[in-house]
């Protein structure tokens, strides 16, 4: 980008904090684990990124953690603090999940067996997380400097549709999302500070009892490598179904991991030298955020018969969902019908970036970006709350895992209706036509 002489339209502000647990504990993503972490293969980060115009009233702060996903109670709890301390509209705070499957777990309750002494940690851990995540926002607002921003977008092609991965479903379309869109932070003394980047894809490539950021960790490690004083930000895009393929391989996990975590730090390099124009696009103003959210209704609400079914079941998953539906089926508020689900739009100049929260399949980032434009358009998932699969029409009808099965493993009484995604998209239409 060229160097200006004139008012720089961003400030800008970075702040990192160290989140990876101080004693072992049990971790998040896969459920075959039936003991806590064994070791620290890289430490895990909450990176935070406050943005706003150059008067400082308009902005968003941004963070991405090297984390499974946060709870509805923990995401309330963060946004509720920042406001009270910071006096930081919680509805301009995005709090990004990497997905990392070699972090802690943040539901003791529904991914383990630990017995109270294990839960108890986990709790602990929270905290103290929640804690370093609020004090990471309020440094990045507090260190606001004049910035300008760049935008270009590069491609990697890693991931993988896994539902074709498994036996019996080759014949699915297998679609996916290559993009890798590219927001860069640039001082005005022409330093870059901060290094934002996407890809739709699960941080799965490794699965051992080993904390880790996966692959996304590796990618920031070698971006901020190459980019000495800048902090890497990775937000996962619509990848509830793409996974790094070949992955688990034995033997070769971290090889893989390290891998891929290469081929990305390559493809943003990529980016921020050239893309289809020929140049990194810089971003002028306006920079707004709407939020907005839509009711999900669940499918079938199961009877108690059907729940005591549950905890006879061979998957201890579905054990322990039964026990948790059980529990809320006899409580004062009952199973639920609904689940509140929260998005997001940011608008700088022309980009114009989608937030998503949850596990959202990858056609929605394609039917977005279609209409919208696909060179100035950002589709994000894995914001806070981090507690479902959102799957589009397709895969609600092809079924599966992602297609709902997914559900009851995790204490949701019941799959979505079959119009979640046109709920989700009417949402975001709303707001992005604010």
């Amino acid at each position: 980008m060229k160097e200006h002489v004139e008012t720089l339209p961003f400030q800008a502000g970075v702040a990192v904090r160290d989140m990876t647990p101080r004693e072992p504990i049990w971790m998040g993503g896969f459920s075959f684990r039936d003991r806590p972490f064994e070791a620290v293969r890289t430490p895990l980060f909450a990176r935070a990124l406050a943005l706003t115009e150059a008067s400082g009233d308009a902005g968003v702060v941004i963070v991405a953690m090297d984390h499974v996903g946060l709870s509805r109670e923990l995401t309330r709890e963060i946004e509720e603090t920042c406001a009270t301390r910071f006096g930081w509209d919680r509805q301009r705070l995005i709090l990004f999940c990497s997905h990392t499957h070699s972090g802690p777990s943040s539901w003791p309750s529904v991914w383990m067996e630990g017995g109270a002494e294990e839960i108890a940690k986990v709790e602990a851990h929270n905290r103290w997380m929640v804690g370093q995540i609020v004090e990471a926002v309020g440094e990045a607002l507090a260190n606001r400097q004049p910035a300008r921003l760049g935008f270009s977008q590069g491609l990697a092609g890693f991931g993988v549709n896994r539902r074709r991965a498994r036996p019996g479903c080759r014949h699915f379309p297998g679609p996916v999302d290559q993009d890798i869109p590219v927001l860069r932070v640039v001082s005005a003394q022409g330093e870059t500070k901060a290094i934002v980047f996407g890809y739709a894809c699960h941080a799965t490539s490794l699965a051992d009892y080993d904390i880790s950021g996966d692959w996304p960790g590796f990618a920031c490690a070698a971006i901020g490598e190459r980019h000495p004083g800048a902090t890497a930000f990775f937000i996962p895009g619509c990848g509830a179904d793409i996974n790094p393929l070949p992955r688990l391989l034995p033997g070769r996990e971290e090889a893989l991991s390290r891998a891929y975590g290469g081929i990305m730090a390559d493809a943003v390099e990529l980016a921020l030298t050239t893309d289809d124009s020929g140049q990194e696009r810089e971003l002028s103003g306006p920079l707004t955020v709407h939020h907005g959210v839509t009711e999900l209704f669940y499918d079938q609400l199961p009877g108690e018969a059907e729940i005591a079914a549950l905890q006879q079941h061979p998957d201890a998953d579905m054990r322990r969902s039964g026990r948790d539906l059980l529990t809320r089926l006899h409580s004062p508020e009952g199973l639920p019908v609904s689940l509140e689900y929260p998005a997001w739009v940011i608008r700088i100049g022309e980009l114009l970036w989608i937030a998503l929260s949850g596990e959202v399949t990858v056609d929605y980032a394609l039917t977005l970006k279609e209409r919208h434009g696909w060179d100035t358009t950002w589709v994000s998932a894995y914001a806070s709350p981090t507690e479902a699969y959102f799957p589009s029409h397709r895969v609600w009808r092809e079924g599966g895992y992602e297609g709902g099965d997914c559900l009851l493993r995790s204490s949701h009484p019941s799959r979505f209706r079959e119009d979640g995604e046109t709920r989700i998209l009417a949402l975001m239409e709303g707001l992005i036509s604010k």
